[in-house]
């Protein structure tokens, strides 16, 4: 049966999107909004918009079966939210890999969350999120470490096994797409995917740890980094990692983290920085290499129900856009979780 798809953002993962969906039978696009025109599927430019007040029912038209959201995060996420509300108010799926409307209106999007693929927001193609909701299932004894920002683990990574100086491994990740191109502030770039990982650790409580109480960055008081926490960072680069935990009730750790956030939401005790890695043996074997995002789970009393680990890219056009693909067949039901 054909399908009439809408692709919102025409970047890296736009047109990465739109090559996948090319090879989908029966997929057709409507039409590409990029910035304030839309497109047709073999490039033709078709109508201007403003973007300040676009006409969403001419973007996202009646008769759309999915939309794909490919938009960074320009703001709090209030762009993307109007396009995901506007589409599943309608009963129309979206898809998205975009943070801001998630992370920051998680509470008024909850009701559609059937009509939202967004696996992508967090792990990129690893398919992190549906995996932890399935371990975690409203448990209160399971510890979570979780690597959620490819370009940090890539960076240090490098600095630590490949015998990279720290400018050049961020300068490899920006040729490798992982990273801002062209910034020359290092310092920046760093705390740029901190800022990041804020959004992706309230996306990853809120679905799957959120008991009653929401997560929203904005409740979270974070730690940015300075010249002196950076000079301490190079130094000890082989043994930091930027790692998320979260401690249920009972549950205590040692924290030495650098940069990054202290918070309690619902019980839970969520801590995110650059940790020191030979503070807890289990980060020893566990840790992912180059931009692989990872989460390890530590379950019931002492372990006693197991230790479990799940890698993989966690950055880049292609595993991204082929886990949205993925989430775009289930939501039209073509296959399963």
């Amino acid at each position: 049966m054909s399908k009439k798809i809408v692709i919102i953002g025409f970047g890296l993962i736009g047109k990465a999107l739109k090559a996948k969906i090319d090879k989908v039978p029966g997929w057709n696009i409507l039409h590409i909004v990029d910035k304030d025109r839309t497109f047709s599927a073999s490039g033709e430019a078709l109508d201007s918009f403003n973007p300040e007040s676009p006409r969403l029912d001419l973007l996202i038209p009646e008769g759309c079966d999915l939309a794909f959201l490919a938009i960074p995060t320009y703001d709090k996420g209030e762009t993307a939210y109007c396009y995901i509300r506007y589409a599943v108010e309608r009963g129309i799926p979206v898809v998205t890999c975009e943070k801001g409307a998630l992370s920051y209106y998680w509470t008024n999007l909850e009701k559609f969350m059937g009509k939202i693929g967004y696996s992508a927001t967090v792990g990129g193609g690893t398919r992190l999120l549906p995996y932890l909701k399935q371990r975690v299932h409203g448990r209160d004894d399971v510890v979570v470490h979780v690597v959620v920002n490819g370009t940090l683990n890539y960076i240090f990574d490098e600095m630590a096994h490949a015998g990279r100086s720290y400018g050049e491994a961020v300068e490899e990740a920006q040729r490798l797409g992982y990273a801002e191109p062209g910034a020359t502030d290092y310092l920046q770039v760093l705390n740029g995917e901190i800022k990041d990982t804020v959004m992706k650790t309230a996306i990853l409580f809120n679905a799957c740890m959120k008991k009653s109480k929401t997560m929203r960055p904005d409740d979270v008081s974070l730690k940015l980094l300075e010249k002196d926490d950076l000079a301490r960072l190079i130094k000890e680069s082989k043994n930091r990692r930027y790692i998320v935990s979260f401690l249920p009730p009972g549950n205590e750790q040692e924290n030495d983290i650098i940069g990054g956030f202290e918070y309690e939401c619902d019980g839970w005790r969520i801590s995110a920085g650059f940790q020191a890695i030979n503070s807890n043996p289990l980060f020893l074997n566990w840790l992912p290499r180059g931009v692989n995002n990872s989460v390890l789970t530590y379950e019931g009393d002492f372990g006693e129900d197991g230790i479990y680990a799940l890698s993989g890219p966690g950055a880049g056009s292609k595993p991204t856009t082929a886990s949205m693909i993925r989430d775009a067949k289930i939501l039209l039901g073509f296959g399963k979780h």
